[in-house]
């Protein structure tokens, strides 16, 4: 190839071209050029484009060149150099204005800037013929830089103009869908119809939705005047199966170009595998009972539209929540919704509440969306399995310290709140009262309200006598699982049912009995054996009970053992004892118990069904009253826990004339009586009165020497008095055992 030396020139493909201060190249040496320029420039272009050569090391290329532009057609044609210029290059490209626009401009010429920096990056223009004829006209290129080498550069590129036929305009002939996912396209009209024109778009509403609707066909309406706006179609495809489908365009008008114009687009849909992710996965939790673990869940991809996961689970075994939620779920079914959209994991909070060890569980996932068309199909029936276990195994460990305190209240209900919320399914409530009145409606309930903020102390009903208080809430984090409620009464038997089962080895019933019932004659109504009929259901039988409500909880310890049984105190007895299957260590057992009554004449005699319970050995418990008269069905539950706690007892009395003692705790006392509380019994002497619940009824305080201030050493045991409102003052003798928890 001979060199050009300086030579400047413009080269379009082969084309004769307008040339400015150049010299004659023959067609060998022009397309030699080409091929240099294509081949060794640092920035050289595909071997589609063509080259407007300057120097063998220099040139601008473009994409074509010679354009054909059919009226309501964008054309499009890009630029740019070959090279790094020394300063900016402008391309001023003119056009006919009456003819052409150029990138919607009616103003020739239309300028292009190269840089330095962006020199190699395309430019494009779109051009559109203003009239709808065969026409011819051209594109007039010349350039203008300080750098010499690119300046006054003049060419031109012949522009063909064709007459449209009405057409229907789509801005895509294949949309790609996911299975299940979403998509669109555009439709317009190319030309000005004298008459409305009227589209159907028919397709399978078995595999794609149009615009949120299966009905097909699809129905679109353009006017003269807003013909070339494009319409949006929303697809969205129903099935998780890779296939295409087509989407018929027809049109009708009494525009004759238009009446019958066909069209399609196609819908290509392809299979997604779509899955629920955990955090951890796979998701397995190990809970101790009474505890709480987590996992997250997330879709694998962002859905087109809601998707609902749901949980299905063993009630009796676990709680379920989201973390965001305030209370968990309970009855074995719970969901969470993932919205359109948003794939974000969300965390899942999973309780052990068993009562039974659990070796392997499962919670199952099953995903749900909304009805077709509006449901991302790729995401339903999706299906997946979280796996747990439960150990009961678990050593009792306070939460926190044992709240306590002695209240007054003339109300019926009486609720006190506790200086820091307690989870009511693992704490429980021992309260003990004093009253001033032996009416049977002064018999007083205690219970902790489901929110776990206050203790309710509940009388038979509104009499104006002022009943004391005493009580202890203790809170575990582990090893104790409790179930709660109030039964009333309305005949001698009644039951209720558990909503978790227990296991009877380990668990005992903590209950307290009101009446309506009025008067000082009928104790027994407020007298209520309670026992475990099985490991779901609790009996209850009372002597003449017509209106009596008894709040009780169940408590099962999870490493404790408890031995459990009747013992009858019969009429014109007054002791009783009961052989334990296996011995016990007293330091680390107590006994709490309950009972009915029923009268053999001296109703309303409170020495009668007053009773005191203790161990009398390590194998045996024994029972005894002040008074003979009547019967005791007494339902006893001794609980013996291998670690976490020491229980101290001892067996107190009160003189005639004793309205309070300060009694000494054995064995140094409590070490910290913040962790400690205590279970008492008592009976009182052999007075017949019906009056004497006011001078046998005790609150129990943990105090310093003396007791005159709060601490460990002693225990202050109080009455409202001695008995002087019948005129016959009477002793009490009991027994309590303090528990010390680590």
């Amino acid at each position: 190839m001979k060199s050009l030396g300086n030579v400047r020139c413009f080269f379009l493909s082969a084309a004769t071209l307008l040339l400015s201060h150049c010299t004659q190249v023959s067609t060998t040496e022009q397309l030699s050029l080409l091929s240099f320029l294509l081949n060794s420039s640092p920035n050289r272009s595909t071997s589609s484009e063509t080259v407007i050569t300057v120097t063998p090391e220099r040139g601008i290329q473009i994409t074509s060149s010679s354009l054909t532009v059919i009226f309501a057609d964008t054309k499009t044609l890009s630029l740019r150099l070959a090279s790094q210029p020394s300063q900016n290059v402008t391309i001023h490209v003119g056009f006919d204005t009456s003819k052409l626009t150029v990138n919607s401009s009616g103003t020739s010429p239309f300028d292009l800037i190269f840089t330095t920096s962006n020199f190699d990056t395309l430019q494009t223009i779109n051009l559109d013929a203003l009239t709808n004829a065969n026409d011819s006209s051209s594109l007039t290129l010349s350039t203008q830089s300080s750098d010499s080498v690119y300046n006054n550069l003049t060419a031109s590129i012949p522009v063909t103009i064709q007459q449209a036929s009405a057409s229907i305009v789509t801005s895509a002939s294949t949309v790609s869908l996911e299975g299940g996912g979403t998509g669109s396209f555009g439709v317009r009209l190319n030309l000005q119809p004298t008459a409305n024109v009227g589209l159907l778009l028919s397709f399978t509403n078995s595999k794609l939705a149009l615009d949120a609707s299966t009905s097909s066909p699809l129905a679109l309406t353009f006017t003269s005047g807003n013909y070339s706006s494009q319409q949006t179609v929303n697809l969205r495809s129903l099935s998780n199966v890779t296939e295409n489908t087509n989407i018929s365009f027809i049109a009708s008008s009494t525009d004759g170009r238009y009446s019958g114009l066909t069209k399609s687009v196609t819908a290509s849909i392809s299979n997604q595998t779509r899955s629920l992710v955990f955090t951890p996965s796979p998701a397995t939790l190990s809970l101790n009972a009474g505890e709480t673990g987590s996992f997250t869940v997330a879709l694998s991809s962002v859905p087109t539209s809601d998707v609902t996961v749901n949980f299905t689970y063993t009630q009796s075994e676990i709680y379920i929540k989201k973390s965001s939620d305030s209370n968990f779920d309970t009855d074995g079914s719970y969901s969470l919704t993932f919205t359109s959209g948003n794939n974000t994991a969300q965390t899942v909070q999973v309780k052990a509440v068993s009562n039974f060890a659990v070796s392997s569980g499962t919670i199952s996932l099953g995903t749900t969306v909304p009805a077709s068309p509006n449901g991302d199909s790729s995401f339903n029936g999706l299906t997946a399995s979280v796996s747990y276990s439960v150990s009961l195994n678990v050593p009792i460990v306070l939460s926190g310290d044992i709240q306590n305190g002695t209240q007054n209240s003339s109300s019926q209900t009486a609720n006190y709140s506790l200086g820091t919320t307690v989870d009511p399914s693992t704490s429980f409530v021992i309260c003990n009262f004093q009253t001033n009145s032996s009416d049977t409606v002064n018999a007083t309930t205690c219970q902790l309200n489901g929110a776990g903020t206050q203790v309710i102390v509940t009388k038979g009903a509104a009499a104006a006598n002022n009943v004391t208080t005493n009580y202890y809430v203790m809170n575990f984090s582990s090893g104790i699982s409790v179930q709660r409620g109030a039964t009333t009464l309305t005949s001698g038997t009644g039951s209720a049912n558990l909503t978790q089962a227990v296991d009877s080895a380990k668990s005992f019933i903590i209950s307290y009995a009101r009446t309506s019932t009025t008067g000082n004659t009928s104790d027994n109504v407020k007298q209520v054996q309670v026992s475990f009929t099985n490991s779901t259901t609790l009996g209850f039988s009372c002597n003449g009970c017509t209106n009596t409500t008894v709040e009780w909880q169940v408590v099962q310890w999870h490493t404790s053992s408890v031995q459990s049984g009747i013992a009858n105190l019969s009429h014109g007895t007054s002791t009783v004892t009961a052989n334990l299957g296996s011995a016990v260590d007293l330091t680390k057992s107590f006994l709490i118990f309950n009972n009915s009554y029923t009268p053999n004449g001296g109703v309303g005699y409170e020495q009668n069904y007053y009773t005191a319970g203790s161990f009398s050995s390590t194998s045996q418990i024994s029972f005894q009253r002040g008074g003979t008269g009547g019967d005791l069905a007494i339902q006893y539950f001794v609980v013996s826990i291998p670690s976490g706690l020491v229980v101290k007892s001892n067996s107190f009395a009160m003189t005639t004339s004793d309205v309070g003692i300060c009694d000494t705790i054995p064995s140094g006392g409590v070490s910290n009586y913040l962790k400690s509380m205590m279970i008492a019994s008592n009976r009182i002497g052999a007075i017949n009165q019906a009056t004497n619940v006011d001078s046998a009824s005790l609150t129990y305080e943990f105090q310093s020497a003396g007791c005159s201030s709060a601490g460990g050493t002693h225990l202050r045991i109080k009455r409202d008095n001695v008995g002087t409102d019948s005129g016959t003052p009477h002793d009490v003798h009991g027994t309590y055992f303090l528990l010390e928890f680590n």
